[in-house]
């Protein structure tokens, strides 16, 4: 299975990058988030899922194992294909996400087009019995780590997202110092 992709991104599409791979590229769709961040001649190294249809393959590509892991997550429900698990992606970051099933947030679901009531309560109900069984799904709870504190409230202070800072603290080693951790969040985030 193809599992991960290292490349140069080419052009944006719609809602993917073409990535280049020497003389191969591949049509890569992302979540909007990731999309908004890279430009063409960025270096980018996803995580992928091969979506395999009757007459279909699709590649999709996430920044983090947990993205991907949620991603397969949410199309092995009943009613959820991979356009609507990437809505969800778009919309909400892991932590958002893994917070909504725990305390039974249908409107982070239903704010995706396509995904109503019904099948937000589906999504909350599957999940909740699967996070306990996904060894790469286990997120640490950042909002209780002071230092981490410290590190989001430095990057958002320059601009980005809290959601972003997030992500970027995820990628990183927890034995630095704070201004280490920012530095580099910030090498991640691209400053």
């Amino acid at each position: 299975m193809l599992f991960k992709i290292r490349g140069t991104v080419e052009q944006k599409i719609s809602q993917s990058l073409i990535i280049s791979l020497g003389p191969v590229s591949f049509k890569v769709r992302v979540p909007l988030s990731l999309l908004s961040q890279k430009k063409k001649g960025d270096k980018v190294d996803l995580y992928t899922y091969l979506y395999v249809r009757e007459n279909e393959l699709e590649v999709f590509g996430f920044d983090s194992l947990e993205q991907q892991t949620l991603f397969s997550l949410f199309i092995d429900i009943s009613g959820i294909g991979p356009k609507s698990a990437l809505g969800i992606l778009s919309q909400a970051s892991v932590s958002e996400i893994k917070e909504a099933v725990e305390k039974n947030y249908t409107h982070v679901f239903t704010s995706v087009p396509g995904i109503g009531k019904k099948n937000a309560g589906r999504i909350i109900l599957e999940l909740k019995s699967k996070f306990g069984k996904e060894k790469d799904f286990d997120l640490s709870q950042l909002e209780e780590d002071p230092e981490t504190k410290q590190v989001v409230e430095a990057l958002v202070s320059l601009g980005y997202a809290k959601r972003e800072a997030k992500e970027a603290i995820r990628k990183i080693g927890t034995d630095l110092s704070v201004q280490d951790k920012i530095r580099e969040c910030l090498k991640i985030l691209g400053r």
